[in-house]
């Protein structure tokens, strides 16, 4: 017989006859496992302030260390706990398994040298050199590509926003372990274009090559090489790519248009912030038509 014992005072024998010097100072769950000669079970035990007993079975123990053993609230206590026994492990993650997946379709649009996604603020202004967050990231993503066939799209705490939802299902993007997608976060660059492959359904190009100084050893180092051997992907003026560096608006843009192979045309806006100067003003131009 094991014991998993937070504050219990249970004493590890190998034959119980009865045991009742249970600490119920605390409320409480514990696991006992018992293993008998046929099988092994597993019960989860609530300790409420009152006294509780294990109790013997049914006899039989013999040199095999077996027997069968249950845990029962004593009699006589107002508050008594109570015994469950849980599924097993097995169970659970059938029940799991069984639950319907999430799935979608996604492809880029037909049309996507031609959207428009590059949107101004309130103010009129692109804001190209401040970080992407991940909801600029979905607007990008729900402008260039199609969604469709959605069936049992994730939620999230915070956000009930459908596009997000569509991605998610789509298996593009994921949220964080706390239930919640935290869209005003930012965005690496090595995640940016881990996100883009995914929404292209890439796979990887063997033997890819790029000229980038820093990104042997990196995560996202092939898929990073795969989208240079594509041409997504330039990198800085002194050999670098900076994977871990947060990934801007104008650089989102920039490789969003070369993906969706953006033309050029007449803009259907002047931001405020972005003029001919800037490093990335034709691309943003091209998204802005």
């Amino acid at each position: 017989m094991k014991y998993t014992s937070p504050p219990i005072s249970l004493p590890v024998i190998e034959e119980i006859g009865g045991v009742d010097d249970i600490d119920t100072s605390v409320e409480a769950k514990y696991t006992i496992e018992v293993t008998s000669d046929a099988k092994e079970e597993k019960y989860d035990v609530k300790y409420e302030p009152a006294t509780l007993k294990i109790e013997e079975k049914s006899s039989g123990r013999g040199s095999s260390g077996g027997g069968s053993y249950v845990v029962k609230p004593a009699t006589g206590g107002s508050t008594g706990g109570s015994t469950t026994k849980p599924e097993d492990k097995e169970d659970k993650e059938d029940k799991e398994d069984s639950k319907p997946a999430a799935s979608a379709n996604i492809a880029i649009k037909e049309d996507a040298k031609d959207v428009n996604f590059a949107v101004a603020d309130a103010e009129n202004k692109f804001n190209p050199d401040v970080n992407a967050s991940r909801n600029d990231v979905v607007a990008v993503l729900s402008a260039i590509f199609d969604v469709t066939d959605v069936k049992n799209a994730p939620s999230f705490t915070d956000t009930e926003d459908e596009a997000i939802k569509a991605l998610a299902a789509a298996g593009v993007i994921n949220g964080y372990e706390d239930g919640s997608f935290q869209g005003a976060k930012d965005i690496t660059r090595a995640e940016f274009v881990k996100l883009l492959a995914a929404a292209l359904k890439l796979e990887l190009v063997e033997g890819a090559e790029a000229n980038f100084s820093d990104i042997e050893g990196h995560w996202a180092a092939e898929w990073i090489k795969t989208f240079a051997s594509k041409g997504y992907l330039v990198g800085y003026p002194d050999g670098t790519f900076r994977p871990e560096d947060k990934i801007t608006r104008a650089e989102m843009v920039v490789v969003a248009t070369r993906v969706a192979g953006s033309v050029d045309g007449e803009a259907a806006v002047e931001f405020a912030d972005v003029d001919a100067s800037h490093w990335a003003y034709d691309f943003i131009m091209k998204a802005a038509k």
